[in-house]
């Protein structure tokens, strides 16, 4: 069963159910191969192309327990499974934000541009 405050999930990739993490390893991993913060990188859904999926992916796959994952065999994994993929990428990062205490802090410190709480025009 999925651990959603480890912003768990799984998804059937390859024909196979594979477990999906989004712990601190996975997030920071993830942000050091974007070179951004995850919350900007998802924050436009509009905006989540290639490389942010695969990134994600390759993360969540490798907190997971496939620990030896490429990057290229993440985009391979990804490419065929696309849909059940990006599911679980949504899926795991909503379930990590939305009963994280990390979550609770955020909203502390929330970045009023990125909330849309900003009193400026």
């Amino acid at each position: 069963m999925a651990n959603r405050f480890r912003g768990e999930t799984t998804a059937i990739l390859d024909g196979r159910e594979r477990r999906i993490v989004f712990d601190y390893n996975a997030l920071a991993e993830m942000e050091t191969t974007l070179d951004c913060h995850f919350v900007y990188a998802f924050a436009d859904v509009n905006r989540v192309g290639p490389r942010e999926y695969r990134a994600a992916l390759w993360a969540g796959l490798r907190s997971g327990g496939m620990k030896n994952l490429t990057l290229e065999r993440a985009g391979e994994l990804l490419g065929d499974n696309r849909a059940e993929a990006e599911a679980a990428v949504w899926a795991g990062l909503a379930a990590l934000m939305s009963s994280n205490e990390v979550a609770k802090k955020g909203e502390e410190k929330a970045d009023p541009v990125l909330t849309g709480t900003s009193s400026a025009a």
